[in-house]
């Protein structure tokens, strides 16, 4: 859920917690990027594994480290004019250009250096491959991503282990940004069958997608499975199928919230278990103002209101000691 959207929640409980007497639970300014940050470390970075082999003039060096500093600040107008000023044919610069789009929210043009890449016949890596896959799941082109991977898939034979191990994993991402969850428990399942292990991010990954899917059941089978393969859970994945409860019985939320409770509850959480209990995550994600969250909390269960009062009180308590 976007910031804006959280802050309109907020806002909604605020004469909540009025009406009941209770104290509001402020979401401090860095937990927004703090939860960024986490999901970064779970979602493997595109350029994470192995390299272009393409050989950089000195100049060329420098707009790389210029357009990956700009995608790190988020400033796309720097990123672009780096990229427009240097040799854009070859396959570093426009990975570099094609993620700094991608990380800036840009994925349109992001799309274009693609296209613009397979037009001109200019090299095309495993990197290449996650960043379009990444920028097309965004623009929600079911299609183009599986023609992607069918591609990617008949050239990775020279590969290495790892860069394989990240297109299975973005193909993850993908499926779990759509929600579709029979396609992130075949690409699961195919990660199996390659010979390699799943890591903690694309466990995160799935349990996004389960999140995005209101799949409760399909997120506890995967906590299950993380165990079998002695993965551990952290906060981030007991965050996630909590937003899989979203919208369930009482009962069910406040379960997944008991059992997370050893793992050190923090705000995210707190924001996640409070608009659980609003209602199911795709009408809460929804919202883009005060009004829209208002709307949806005036149809919730009074039950629901009580119990999200509640869980600010406890957060608010727990801030102050």
């Amino acid at each position: 859920m976007p910031g804006r959207c959280r802050r309109a929640w907020l806002c909604v409980l605020l004469p909540l917690c009025m009406k009941w007497h209770l104290p509001t639970f402020g979401i401090s300014r860095g937990v927004k990027q703090a939860a960024q940050a986490r999901g970064l470390r779970l979602r493997s970075r595109v350029t994470e594994v192995g390299g272009d082999n393409v050989q950089l003039t000195a100049s060329e060096r420098s707009s790389l480290n210029l357009i990956s500093q700009a995608a790190e600040n988020l400033d796309w107008i720097r990123a672009k004019a780096t990229s427009d000023r240097c040799n854009q044919h070859k396959t570093p610069l426009c990975n570099a250009a094609m993620h700094a789009a991608f990380r800036c929210g840009n994925y349109q043009a992001g799309a274009r250096i693609y296209t613009q890449m397979c037009d001109r016949g200019t090299l095309v890596t495993g990197v290449t491959y996650n960043c379009a896959i990444r920028l097309f799941s965004k623009l929600g082109q079911q299609g183009k991503i599986l023609e992607l991977w069918e591609e990617a898939r008949s050239n990775w034979t020279s590969w290495v282990p790892g860069q394989r191990y990240l297109l299975l994993s973005e193909m993850v991402n993908a499926f779990a940004d759509s929600g579709n969850v029979t396609g992130i428990g075949v690409f699961l399942d195919t990660i199996c069958k390659e010979g390699f292990e799943i890591d903690e991010g694309t466990w995160g990954a799935a349990l996004n997608g389960c999140k995005n899917a209101g799949a409760a059941s399909v997120a506890e089978y995967f906590l299950k499975l993380m165990r079998q393969f002695n993965v551990s859970a952290n906060l981030i994945h007991h965050t996630l199928v909590m937003g899989a409860y979203a919208g369930r019985s009482l009962e069910n939320i406040t379960r997944v919230a008991e059992n997370s409770e050893p793992l050190g509850i923090d705000e995210y959480f707190v924001e996640m278990h409070v608009t659980s209990l609003a209602g199911p995550y795709k009408n809460t994600s929804k919202t883009r103002n005060v009004a829209d969250a208002l709307e949806i909390v005036q149809k919730a269960n009074s039950s629901h209101n009580a119990a999200a009062l509640n869980v600010i009180a406890d957060a608010q308590s727990r801030a102050s000691l």
